[in-house]
């Protein structure tokens, strides 16, 4: 999934790769070619919020993907079965709506207005999902999981930049995962050992700090630094024709985890491991 997002900025990058052949190299006196050292380009700003705004993004998704499904079983009251199919099910929209917002981005508003508009539809539905858990009321929950699922990149960089767009992919992707690992180990713990409303779990907070974080991301988009382009004019089944049934599987699998884990005992030597926690094992493998 981390890999579909670093290809779509990289295809995005406004690096084309190629030099500029327009003007005849100089040549020495024996008729070779002269390398003159280029001058060293400043690396840019919007960088670092660039980084910090993923970071906050994906704590916020994972976070609340984590316990997404015993939220469902346990608090909207659906079965084990149904769980798992609305989970896949946004999981599936999560990551498809964003074709859509390309193309928005690159016919109509442009990239940053796009980026920051569903950033702020992000933040709304984290806002109204983490106000469900208080209500109890499954409209409620899937209008900020609509929100999310509806609702940053690689082109800061200009030709001449390959190590500078190096570098950054690499932390940009770092930020993915420590998001993923951060958010998957403390989100669990918010719901499950601290107790509100009445109730021994706190899902408000688990949804409500993901919510704060995605404020967070939308202070970080330093508009004034950004580089804007201009706008121009089980289902999982039937893809056994192009992936492998393990491929598969493991794609499937996330959501069983989760379930399996509530029927074990979760005890590693001394540690005590939560069922939404579980999924912390994708990132640390990473």
């Amino acid at each position: 999934m981390n890999t579909q997002i670093l290809k779509f900025l990289h295809r995005n990058s406004g690096f084309s790769g190629q030099q500029d052949t327009k003007s005849d190299p100089a040549q020495d006196g024996y008729g070779n070619e002269e390398q003159s050292p280029e001058p060293k380009k400043k690396y840019p700003r919007s960088v670092p919020f660039i980084i910090v705004n993923e970071f906050c993004e994906r704590f916020s998704y994972f976070g609340m993907r984590a316990i997404l499904v015993i939220f469902f079983t346990q608090i909207i009251g659906y079965n084990e079965d149904v769980s798992t199919e609305y989970f896949h099910l946004f999981s599936m929209a999560a990551y498809f709506t964003p074709i859509f917002g390309a193309i928005i981005a690159d016919a109509y508003l442009g990239k940053y207005i796009t980026i920051f508009s569903l950033s702020l539809v992000y933040a709304i539905g984290c806002i109204v999902l983490s106000y469900s858990a208080v209500a109890e009321k499954s409209w409620i929950m899937w209008i900020g999981l609509i929100s999310i699922a509806v609702a940053f990149g690689g082109d800061q960089f200009g030709p001449g930049q390959e190590k500078q767009l190096a570098k950054f992919f690499s932390f940009f992707y770092m930020a993915i995962n420590a998001g993923g690992l951060l958010s998957t180990f403390v989100t669990p713990i918010m719901h499950e050992d601290v107790h509100c409303f009445g109730r021994d779990s706190c899902f408000p907070l688990a949804f409500g700090v993901p919510a704060v974080l995605m404020i967070v991301s939308l202070t970080s988009l330093g508009r004034k630094f950004f580089k804007k382009g201009q706008k121009r004019d089980h289902w999982l089944d039937y893809a056994d024709d192009k992936y492998d049934a393990q491929t598969i599987t493991d794609f499937k699998a996330a959501s069983r985890w989760t379930l399996q884990a509530t029927k074990m005992d979760g005890k590693l030597g001394s540690i005590q491991i939560k069922p939404d926690q579980i999924q912390i094992v994708n990132p640390i493998m990473i």
